[in-house]
């Protein structure tokens, strides 16, 4: 348990993470001395937080011959939105507890002004409270991720070179605007959270998350825990200089991983060779077929990327890495690619090399991440028992 962390809440985050689970199980995950356990889960079953089944192992019983009980949230308890911020779009899921998806909806945006991005989620939460059925003042938090560096303390984006915000105060500004709590956080560290919970990394202590699109991010988990950095801007591989020489990126170096290998750069590059493509598709296709300059560029791209994974690999050792975005549709060249590079950039000694997944983006994923964030604050800063009295 983090030291941190408040009892109670550390035994509802095991529960969200691990429930159905006994007791006893969340005495080891927690730390907590069993009595503690009983007595804090007592309490949370009597305030209705948290309710008992029996188990589905039929015919088991504990050290003293009872059946064992298990443990999970109330999903219905209060309802939850998170959202996913693109230059043009934002995409919204309300979920449950549970982060069981309850309506999910998607709009285009004109603008990505703040004032613009305020108004629409505002009216997202309404159509998303009207598809699921349920009174809009049951949501209880919203959650939203977004690209750049993310001050999620504050709730200010510091700076966003995909959005072109720069100490943006959107967090404060959605809840003046909602009259609700938010929780801001870069998207890749969103996606993370996703995958932790409800995707590949389900029950993994450490791993990576890397996305591929417009940008270049990597959320990080680490003890199972989302690892943010001193300042909170932890996981920016997409500005490892993989390239000295390489071109100018949008930060102001020269040779970043993202000005190498993000969707824009890859597109650019495969202009520059000569190759008529309008889609990343295209280019595997190509490559497929035996295209000598697009499958040297995938080549030089795949290097680019495995290299920066070996730091990712030799620094934090995880367990998997997960690659993800609209720079992925290339398919097996480049996953090939990156996983030959990653082979010879790795620490020679390390036992075994992380699982290397390469899997198309769930929209979802990234909004039910930021759900996840905004549902673990509603639990720690014990919001629920104020909902519960009022």
């Amino acid at each position: 348990m983090d030291r941190n962390e408040d009892s109670a809440a550390a035994v509802i985050r095991v529960i969200r993470e691990q429930g159905p689970i006994n007791r006893s199980a969340i005495a080891r995950r927690t730390g907590l001395s069993p009595s503690a356990v009983t007595m804090l889960t007592k309490h949370l079953v009597d305030v209705g937080i948290v309710v008992e089944q029996d188990s589905p192992s039929a015919g088991k019983t504990d050290r003293l011959g009872r059946p064992p009980i298990l443990l999970r949230l109330e999903p219905g308890l209060a309802a939850i939105a998170g959202a996913k911020l693109d230059d043009g779009e934002l995409s919204a899921v309300l979920t449950d507890l549970d982060g069981r998806v309850l309506a999910r909806r998607t709009r285009r945006l004109s603008t990505r002004h703040p004032e613009r991005v305020v108004a629409s989620t505002g009216g997202l939460l309404s159509e998303l409270a009207e598809a699921a059925k349920v009174p809009e003042g049951s949501i209880a938090g919203v959650g939203l991720g977004l690209s750049g560096l993310v001050d999620n303390e504050r709730g200010c984006c510091i700076r966003s070179v995909v959005l072109d915000w720069a100490d943006v105060p959107i967090g404060p500004m959605l809840e003046q605007a909602l009259g609700l709590p938010v929780a801001v956080e870069n998207d890749a560290n969103t996606l993370a959270i996703g995958e932790q919970m409800f995707g590949r990394a389900r029950g993994l202590e450490d791993f990576a998350v890397v996305s591929f699109g417009k940008g270049i991010g990597a959320g990080l988990v680490v003890g199972g825990r989302l690892y943010r950095g001193r300042f909170g801007v932890a996981g920016e591989v997409g500005h490892c200089t993989v390239r000295e020489d390489g071109p100018l990126c949008a930060c102001g170096k020269h040779g970043c991983l993202e000005a190498v290998a993000s969707v824009p750069a890859t597109l650019a590059r495969a202009t520059e060779a000569g190759l008529h493509v309008k889609r990343l598709d295209d280019l595997g296709l190509l490559a497929d077929e035996g295209d000598p300059r697009a499958v040297g560029l995938l080549a030089d791209i795949g290097d680019a990327i495995g290299l920066a994974l070996s730091h990712l690999v030799n620094l934090i050792n995880p367990e998997i890495l997960i690659l993800t975005g609209s720079g992925v549709a290339i398919g097996e060249p480049l996953r090939a690619a990156i996983a030959d590079s990653l082979e010879r950039h790795v620490f020679p000694s390390l036992p075994r090399l992380p699982e290397l997944v390469v899997q198309r983006e769930s929209r979802d994923m990234w909004a039910r991440g930021a759900a996840s964030l905004a549902t673990q604050a509603y639990f720690e800063q014990r919001r629920w028992e104020v909902d519960r009295t009022s």
